[in-house]
C-alpha cells in the first residue's frame, strides 16, 4: 500500500480533540477575565469579597484549578492536532476530573442558593464567567478529552480532596477564628442556620455522589467509544489476508515517522492489537515487526 486509508474514526477523534482545544482555550481566557474582573471590581454589601479577597471564594479557587487543567489539556490537544497523538495522560485527566467536580459544584450552588438569595449578582460580572461559562465549558471538556481509560472508585475519592481542603480552611476561618478576629464571614451561610455537623453530613455525600455520577457517565462514554473502535476495525480488517495486514502495518510505520533524528520507535500497540484481534490470519508480533520495519525504512531514507 502506498497510502494509508484514512479511518473514518480519525475524523471523529480529530473533531473531539478540536472541541477540547476550543473549550480549554476559552476556559483559560474566561478565567483570567473573570479573576481580573473580581480583582478590579469594588466591593459592595452583597459581594464584599472583591480585590484580593476574591481568593476566599470557593468559586475562584475551583476555577483556578480548572484553569490549570485547561492549560494541561491545551498542551496535549495541540500535540494531538499536530501529531495525531490524542491521548491525555491519566494524571492530567485526574486534574481535569478534580476541576470539573469543583466547578460543577460552583455552578449548582450559585443557581440553587446564591441566585435566589442575592439575585442577579450571582450571574453577572465576575460570576458570569466563574459561575456559569467556565463550569459549562469544563463539563464539555471533561467528556471531549480523548481517553480510553476508565475512572475507578479511587479516582472518585481523590477528586474530593480540593473540596475537602477548602472546606477545612473555610471551617477554621469562619467557625474557629471568626470574622471579628480577622477570619472570614460565613460567605455561603453554611453555618448561619444549621449546625456544622449537619453541613458535613449533607455536603460530603453530595460531593461524592456528583463525582460518582461523572465517573459513571465518563465510563459509559469510554465503553461506547471503545466498542465503536473495535467494531470498525473488525469490519475493516477481518477479511484481509496475512500479507495484506503485514503490508498495512508496514505502511503505517513508514508514514508514522516525522523526524529524521528520531531515537525511539513509537509502536501503536493498541491499534495493532485491535487489528490482530479482528483477524485470525495474523499475530500481533508480525504486525509489530512489520510496523518497525516500515518505520526504519523511512528513517533510513530521510538520513541518506
Amino acid at each position: 500500500m502506498n497510502n494509508i486509508k484514512e479511518l473514518k474514526l480519525d475524523r471523529y477523534i480529530f473533531i473531539r480533540n478540536l472541541i477540547a482545544f476550543i473549550c480549554a482555550s476559552l476556559i483559560i481566557i474566561f478565567t483570567f477575565w473573570g479573576v481580573t474582573y473580581g480583582l478590579l471590581e469594588k466591593p459592595n454589601e452583597i459581594t464584599p469579597e472583591r480585590g484580593v479577597f476574591i481568593f476566599h471564594l470557593f468559586t475562584v479557587n475551583s476555577n483556578l484549578l480548572s484553569l490549570a487543567s485547561a492549560i494541561l489539556v491545551v498542551s496535549f490537544t495541540i500535540q494531538g492536532l499536530l501529531k495525531k497523538k490524542y491521548e491525555v495522560p491519566s494524571w492530567a485527566f485526574q486534574v481535569l476530573y478534580c476541576a470539573t467536580i469543583c466547578v460543577f459544584l460552583t455552578f449548582n450552588f450559585s443557581l440553587a442558593l446564591i441566585l435566589p438569595r442575592n439575585g442577579v449578582s450571582a450571574v453577572i460580572g465576575m460570576n458570569l464567567f466563574l459561575h456559569i461559562l467556565c463550569p459549562i465549558l469544563c463539563v464539555i471538556l471533561f467528556f471531549m478529552v480523548s481517553t480510553d481509560k476508565h475512572v475507578n472508585l479511587l479516582n472518585s475519592i481523590l477528586v474530593m480532596i480540593p473540596f475537602g481542603l477548602y472546606a477545612l480552611v473555610y471551617a477554621i476561618m469562619v467557625l474557629i477564628l471568626g470574622e471579628e478576629n480577622g477570619g472570614w464571614r460565613d460567605i455561603y451561610h453554611l453555618f448561619t442556620y444549621i449546625p456544622w455537623y449537619l453541613v458535613l453530613i449533607v455536603m460530603v455525600p453530595a460531593v461524592f455522589g456528583i463525582s460518582s455520577l461523572f465517573r459513571f457517565l465518563h465510563n459509559l462514554v469510554v465503553n461506547k467509544r471503545n466498542y465503536a473502535v473495535e467494531s470498525y476495525v473488525i469490519r475493516e480488517y477481518k477479511d484481509l489476508s496475512k500479507d495484506e495486514l503485514i503490508d498495512l502495518a508496514h505502511s503505517i510505520g513508514y508514514y508514522s515517522i516525522k523526524d529524521s533524528k528520531a531515537k525511539t520507535i513509537p509502536v501503536p500497540l493498541k491499534d495493532l492489537y485491535l487489528i490482530a484481534k479482528s483477524n485470525k490470519n495474523v499475530e500481533l508480533k508480525d504486525l509489530v515487526d512489520s510496523f518497525s520495519e516500515g518505520y526504519l525504512d523511512h528513517l533510513k531514507e530521510l538520513n541518506q
